[in-house]
């Protein structure tokens, strides 16, 4: 079916245009979509399969034109195996010759204007103003103050100390639940950020739970937000208690995988094909069970989808202005971020933290499912194109800049006749829920409305 939709869509007439990049039509590539880019860019299609079935014909594109990555600062065992799978050869450190940069810190910037058209790198510059938690809360605390608190409240109340140290102290009363039982207990020199505690979690089973959510962005100018359609739900381990006896048990109050792994009460599922048993449910079983218990599904994802919105919103300005003018080329950068969330007990989302990189452990079936999927879905929209590395292309990136069309983002790439490969073409399992042009007025127009296109 897809093959089929290549064809009709976006795949060349000639062979010629497959011969300019030393590539067949996609009849005789089954792993290679194509754009009408400059007649005809051949970019990889990935197949999450791949690291299991070992089909020697995914193998081809990228034994014939070497294509390789490189890794620094990471050893995701997941990213390495899905590339060798689609016979990508891991380029040492130092080299100057990649198509991929995978690394799990931000990325300094004489690698970021050395970068040639193809390559691509796994971070945005300044991506930190939504993973550093400090950050965050004074882009969405600026948020508040231009549009209303009532259209920006997805954070739970945060402080950062020692700055607003006072007004943390006014704020602190018997209310709720908290981490701590007084203020005295926190140093006014110590720089920490302290979150309002949500003692009204929604509960499955009696049990607390989170949801981490993959979105992927492929351009900040314009902004363009993918979320993924499946994620991960993950349980405490122990039932969830109010009073004030149990603060300290982190079993009941944390839902992080890396601490209730520890508990003598957790439960793995060792079945790739049942989701919801044990401690990590996927968030379409989750969905799946709460519908059945009378909850509006539906409402509550577009809540949520809405809170990644908003949320990249806040930091899109200090993102693109950095990305416009530090990054070599339009179509460079991608960042896939993991979104934290936890839903109270009358169906309000919030927002616990965004993961610079998302983990891509696969301790259980139900984690290699997904993520696998996850990434090979993200490495094919963000379009690796079908380049030697190793070839001297300086003469044709400098056309290729120069007649870059204006409606290109980070390596897809769609005539005005609407007749090219769409996302929704190249992959399946991520929706597209934003496009933004950057502009620098401010927006009178409520938010929402504004900026929410959804297929």
């Amino acid at each position: 079916m897809v093959r089929e939709q290549l064809k009709e869509k976006g795949a060349p007439e000639g062979p010629e245009k497959g011969e300019q990049c030393g590539l067949s039509p996609p009849s005789d590539a089954p792993c290679v979509l194509w754009t009408r880019r400059f007649w005809g860019v051949p970019v990889l299609l990935f197949h999450a399969g791949a690291i299991v079935t070992k089909d020697p014909s995914l193998r081809q594109v990228g034994e014939r034109h070497r294509l390789s990555y490189k890794m620094l600062h990471t050893d995701s065992r997941l990213i390495r195996d899905i590339l060798a799978a689609h016979s990508f050869h891991q380029a040492h450190s130092n080299s100057k010759h990649f198509n991929l940069l995978w690394t799990g810190t931000h990325v300094k910037l004489f690698i970021l204007r050395s970068l040639t058209s193809f390559q691509k790198v796994n971070h945005f510059p300044r991506s930190y103003e939504l993973t550093r938690k400090d950050r965050l809360c004074r882009n969405i605390q600026c948020m508040q103050q231009r549009h209303g608190i009532h259209r920006f409240s997805i954070l739970p109340q945060t402080y950062l100390l020692p700055t607003e140290y006072q007004d943390f102290c006014g704020s602190f009363s018997n209310r709720g639940i908290h981490p701590i039982n007084s203020p005295a207990q926190i140093s006014p020199e110590e720089n920490i950020l302290v979150s309002r505690y949500v003692s009204n979690p929604m509960l499955i089973q009696g049990y607390k739970f989170d949801i981490c959510l993959y979105v992927l962005i492929t351009s900040y100018d314009p902004l363009v937000i993918y979320h993924y359609e499946e994620g991960l739900t993950r349980f405490a381990t122990a039932k969830y208690d109010r009073s004030t006896k149990s603060i300290k048990n982190e079993f009941i109050h944390l839902t992080n995988y890396s601490v209730n792994k520890k508990s003598e009460d957790y439960v793995s599922c060792d079945e790739p094909e049942v989701e919801d048993y044990g401690n990590q449910w996927s968030m379409s079983a989750m969905l799946r069970y709460l519908k059945q218990d009378g909850v509006d599904t539906a409402a509550l994802m577009f809540q949520i989808e809405d809170l990644v919105i908003k949320s990249v919103l806040s930091a899109e300005s200090s993102v693109a202005a950095a990305y416009r003018s530090l990054v070599a080329h339009r179509g460079n950068c991608f960042e896939l971020y993991g979104f934290d969330v936890l839903v109270d007990d009358q169906l309000k989302p919030w927002l616990l933290e965004v993961n610079l990189s998302p983990s891509l452990g696969c301790d259980a079936p139900l984690d290699l499912k997904v993520k696998a999927s996850v990434i090979s879905d993200m490495l094919t929209l963000i379009g690796l194109e079908c380049q030697d590395p190793q070839q001297d292309r300086r003469e044709d990136s400098a056309l290729r800049d120069k007649n870059v069309p204006k409606n290109t983002v980070c390596g897809q790439w769609f005539s005005s006749e609407g007749d090219d490969l769409s996302p929704s073409v190249m992959t399946v399992g991520f929706r597209y829920v934003c496009e933004r042009k950057h502009v620098e007025k401010k927006r009178k127009t409520p938010l929402r409305g504004s900026i929410r296109h959804t297929m």
